[in-house]
């Protein structure tokens, strides 16, 4: 007879895969909406194709930091550190002048120095023209303003000019959700084409020809990026005249284009995955080791999870990776409820009654640099600590089979936090990180292989119905 207990463990294995993985797409797909990843990811393509292609030279582990959000995370942080440095620094020079000029104040006897007239500075340098006695933050101020007043007049950013265009601005939902996330690539060649024409301010209001878009690039041929210069006039050379022409290699840039901006998004879409498949891993005890150890030693649970995965193959909507419906997501946290239930999965009540982790909480003495991490958060936040007071280290002391109240009711988190980091080892994190790999495929592949698995366990079952008792005795005549 067939034997189900191995394809069971297998078919229990590929639901728990596609249960996380369509959990982690809720998850993914919910950040992607409040970040505007798609939208964000559409600008960068749109700006890579009208800029000059920036060298980059980041190292690895920059770059996976990078897709996972964490880089710009960091640089943020760094910048707006920069931002509150400065505008201290402008409140102690402000006010240095002000002590200044009290004192000069007192000293009024004494007489003022001789002004010598200055010649008038040339045209177009005015911010330069600062007084001999002005601070030097003031000077160097005023001569980033020149420098940026440069920068903004000597090049055209077209991809800018493009997003300020009133089509593209209008696709906009409100002030927050500002571009759009989708855009057709008549759209953007018409909207480029009206760019183009506008660079030459007399051309507004007029009916686009070749001649008069090519004659506007043209003018403002030492402006624009030089690698954005060659691709649009090459597609100039290729359109010999025809406006129309020129409209469809511009289409089929952008499509080509969008192509690799779609491989950029479905790749930091494997990151970010990862990422969340990562965290549901550790917060709930998701060791794909451990579960596939259970379902082997616990028939009757993995048949059970089996039947859970047969059911969930013959629902198509269970199929897609985005979008997924209010009712669609109740009935993933159902059935996760239900699998978590019988594979025991979570960490239970995070150590209160083990043992060996009571003994390593009272040997966790608090050093000093604990006390000073605590120092530094009770400071920053009235009674909040990053590790537990000295009281409670005392309190644990007194511990023999179970955690004291006291204690979990101060330090909840710290105790979660110290009794998944006890015991997850090694084996128990390679575990971990291999559900985190199989939730990184996405629903749709589990979804496939799951169906191919149910085929296999029915075709199994209806060749094992086939136990009808078949005649000894024919009594056929042979001679007709």
């Amino acid at each position: 007879m067939f034997d189900y207990s191995v394809l069971n463990v297998f078919i229990g294995l590929v639901f728990i895969f596609l249960l996380y993985s369509l959990f982690a797409s809720a998850v993914q797909e919910s950040l992607a909406t409040l970040i505007q990843r798609r939208a964000n990811t559409l600008y960068q393509g749109i700006s890579s194709m009208l800029s000059n292609t920036p060298i980059r030279s980041l190292p690895f582990w920059a770059v996976i930091l990078e897709q996972l959000g964490l880089f710009r995370l960091y640089k943020f942080l760094k910048k707006t550190a920069r931002l509150v440095m400065a505008t201290n620094k402008k409140k102690n020079v402000e006010k240095t002048d002000t002590t200044r000029e009290a004192v000069s104040i007192k000293k009024a006897e004494i007489p003022p120095p001789k002004v010598v007239d200055m010649p008038a500075p040339p045209a177009g340098t005015a911010l330069l023209a600062v007084t001999p006695t002005a601070p030097l933050t003031e000077k160097l101020e005023q001569r980033s303003q020149v420098e940026d007043i440069k920068k903004n007049t000597s090049r055209i950013r077209l991809f800018d000019l493009f997003y300020e265009h009133p089509i593209i601005k209008n696709y906009g939902q409100n002030d927050y959700f500002n571009r759009p996330s989708y855009l057709l690539d008549k759209n953007f060649s018409t909207v480029l084409i009206e760019v183009i024409k506008n660079l030459d301010a007399a051309n507004k209001g007029k009916t686009a020809t070749f001649s008069m878009v090519r004659n506007s690039l043209e003018t403002q041929k030492t402006n624009i990026d030089q690698e954005v210069y060659d691709i649009l006039n090459h597609h100039f050379n290729e359109a010999a005249g025809d406006l129309d022409a020129f409209k469809f290699r511009l289409e089929k840039w952008y499509n080509d284009s969008m192509d690799r901006v779609s491989g950029w998004y479905k790749r930091n879409t494997s990151f970010i995955l990862f990422g969340i498949g990562l965290v549901l891993a550790f917060v709930l005890n998701i060791d794909t080791i451990e579960i596939s150890t259970y379902l082997s030693a616990n028939k009757a649970v993995a048949a059970k999870v089996a039947d859970m995965g047969v059911a969930a193959a013959g629902n198509p909507a269970n199929k897609g990776d985005s979008g997924i419906t209010k009712a669609l997501l109740q009935e993933i946290n159902k059935n996760k409820d239900s699998v978590n239930t019988l594979l025991g999965l979570g960490w239970g009540d995070h150590g209160r009654k083990d043992t060996a982790f009571i003994h390593r909480l009272q040997a966790d003495k608090p050093g000093g640099l604990k006390r000073a991490l605590n120092a530094a958060v009770n400071w920053c936040w009235k009674g909040a600590y990053l590790f537990p007071k000295e009281e409670v280290y005392n309190e644990m002391q007194q511990a023999t089979d179970s955690i004291p109240p006291k204690v979990l009711a101060d330090h909840s988190s710290y105790i979660a936090r110290k009794y998944i980091w006890y015991k997850t080892t090694t084996k128990k994190f390679f575990g971990f990180f291999i559900t985190a790999i199989a939730i990184t495929m996405g629903a749709p592949f589990w979804f496939d292989l799951l169906g191919k698995l149910v085929g296999l366990r029915n075709a199994g079952k209806a060749l094992n119905t086939t136990n009808v008792p078949q005649p000894t005795n024919l009594n056929t005549d042979l001679d007709g």
